[in-house]
């Protein structure tokens, strides 16, 4: 993992040598929305794998899938590169917080309200899932059209 962090580290320089107009403040928030682009693109691809549009149709593949999400995880990993110095040991105290498996010790907190943990265990603590919801577009349950209604998302 050493090597990984030295290569994020060789693209943060990399890309700090490359900016011309922008402020430290900047480059940090231009870095953290690098992620969000990245994400619109693992998007794009997983819609092409299910061929959710019906105008492109199967347009992707799962290896298209996978190389985005790295792109994610590599946009992640040189954002928090660039606004902490100690970015492995961060990732890695973070880590190691996180339980391994759910229900792992210490996988059922209290959520940031206040509240217990729901009965099924969360695979990451304080996180919550999306739940989906099938419905056509006047609002009846419907098997035709699927509407992803995400719950609050809940960092603890």
């Amino acid at each position: 993992m050493g090597d990984t962090w030295k290569q994020v580290d060789r693209i943060r320089q990399w890309l700090d040598a490359t900016v011309e107009d922008a402020g430290p403040a900047d480059v940090r928030l231009l870095r953290v929305l690098k992620i969000g682009e990245e994400y619109g693109e693992v998007a794009e691809a997983l819609h092409g794998v299910l061929g959710a549009n019906p105008r492109k149709g199967r347009s992707h593949a799962w290896p298209d899938v996978q190389r985005e999400l790295v792109d994610v995880i590599v946009a992640s990993m040189v954002a928090l590169a660039t606004i902490a110095p100690d970015a492995g040991q961060v990732f890695q105290e973070r880590l190691d917080a996180l339980p391994p498996r759910p229900g792992a010790a210490g996988a059922a907190r209290r959520d940031v309200h206040g509240g217990s943990a729901r009965s099924a265990v969360r695979p990451w603590p304080g996180i919550s899932r999306p739940r989906s919801v099938l419905r056509s577009t006047a609002g009846e349950r419907s098997s035709s059209s699927i509407i992803v209604d995400p719950l609050p998302i809940h960092y603890s």
